[in-house]
């Protein structure tokens, strides 16, 4: 038989069962209205740069793109064909003149080395032989033609007493012209050593000089060889930045083969690409605006390629001095040819707030609190950006780096 519930346990009843959707309630209307305030985004003040929109003018500038390249580079080639046996220092090192950077494999040559010279030593003993030769000879022929010297006087001496005797009928026709006759053999024969002795000097003198020139040949052979074995262990010839080298060990490379670059990091030139539809905007001696590492060198067009290339024209910038300390070899860098001055423009300090977009999200002040707005920029140059739209002269900005707060819309300033 079903018992009666009086109306104060029905009451009881009713309110247990609406007790845990009123406590589901209260929860969520915490964290509709609660929440939100607890996680409230806040900055202070001195953590954030904050300029203020101006009017004024802004540089018109041309985009392109720039390879930061050494003024000078010297390129180490390799002396001889041998193999790599060993690398001392890697791409990127910063070195002096004279340091060490590579070694080849010298043995070959140290054995080509020793077998030159012993031919060199060779050759000189044969020119010391061929001029003891000579000399030998030619004092030989010098006493011969000595003794024929005395032997013509002799002759001269018997044709006189042969001329008198027959005078005086002390000697006949006959014996007289054998005198003259033998005199006259007497000096055929000096005559002929006299000759030989010119003949053999100036023979066994170009032999000599032939000989001498192998020899001097050899020797500038050998000189050569012994450079090359000073150079099998390649050394920078001038301080600077090592930006390749060769580090293949146990490779052959063949004479005269780039073994590693140089480059002079003390001074830099940029060689920039632009689209070929700018080229008759581009002119000589135009300043130029180039970004590093959010600073700003500024230089001018040196050189303009005269050639298009894949729809893009390449011309040299000549940088200024004080920019040379920022730059380093290879590095690409957005380049602006500035072409004139835009008038009567707003504009921002450029900061890190700035990515590079044509529109994006910034915080504008208002009182104790940043709101986010979405603006269109402009020309970014010379440590300026541009606003086309969505700022107001005089608005506050912050230009610092907010990418922790891009999904607020408004942030609360201390």
């Amino acid at each position: 038989m079903d018992k009666i519930i009086d109306k104060k346990s029905q009451r009881t009843n009713k309110l247990k069962r609406l007790r845990v959707p009123m406590g589901i309630g209260g929860v969520v209307i915490f964290l509709l209205i609660g929440l939100p305030q607890f996680f409230r985004a806040s900055l202070e003040r001195d953590a954030v740069i904050i300029e203020t929109v101006k009017r004024g003018s802004v540089a018109n500038t041309l985009s392109a793109e720039g390879i930061v390249e050494p003024f000078g580079e010297v390129v180490l080639v390799s002396p001889a064909t041998a193999k790599i046996k060993s690398v001392f220092r890697e791409a990127g090192a910063v070195i002096d003149s004279g340091q060490a950077i590579l070694q080849l494999d010298a043995e070959f040559m140290a054995r080509e080395y020793k077998r030159l010279e012993d031919e060199l030593k060779l050759k000189d003993n044969n020119v010391q032989k061929l001029r003891l030769e000579l000399q030998k000879n030619l004092r030989q022929i010098k006493l011969e033609n000595e003794i024929k010297e005395l032997q013509v006087k002799n002759f001269i001496a018997a044709v006189d007493r042969m001329e008198r005797l027959y005078e005086i009928g002390g000697a006949t026709k006959e014996a007289l012209n054998e005198s003259k006759q033998n005199l006259e053999i007497a000096r055929l024969e000096k005559e002929k050593l006299q000759s030989e002795y010119e003949y053999k000097k100036a023979s066994f003198g170009q032999e000599l000089a032939n000989e001498s020139i192998l020899s001097s040949i050899q020797r500038q052979k050998l000189e050569e060889l012994g450079k090359k074995l000073e150079d099998a262990s390649l050394k920078a010839q001038q301080a600077g930045m090592l930006t390749w080298v060769e580090k293949r060990i146990g490779v052959q490379v063949q004479e005269g083969e780039p073994l590693a670059k140089i480059a002079n990091v003390s001074s830099f030139i940029l060689t920039a690409r632009i689209s070929d539809r700018y080229m008759q905007q581009l002119q000589i001696g135009l300043p130029v605006l180039v970004t590093v590492n959010s600073e700003v060198a500024k230089g001018e067009i040196d050189q303009i390629s005269p050639t298009v290339e894949n729809n893009a024209v390449n011309f040299k910038v000549r940088l200024e001095a004080n920019s040379q300390d920022m730059l380093k070899p290879n590095l690409s860098v957005p380049v602006s040819v500035v072409i004139g001055n835009k008038e009567n423009t707003l504009f921002l300090p450029d900061g890190a707030a700035f990515k590079g977009a044509k529109t994006q999200k910034v915080f504008v002040l208002n009182d104790d609190k940043a709101i986010a707005k979405e603006v269109e920029l402009g020309i970014q140059a010379d440590g300026k950006v541009e606003i086309l739209s969505g700022l107001e002269e005089g608005d506050q900005v912050i230009i610092s780096d907010m990418e922790n707060y891009k999904n607020k819309s408004k942030v609360n300033i201390r």
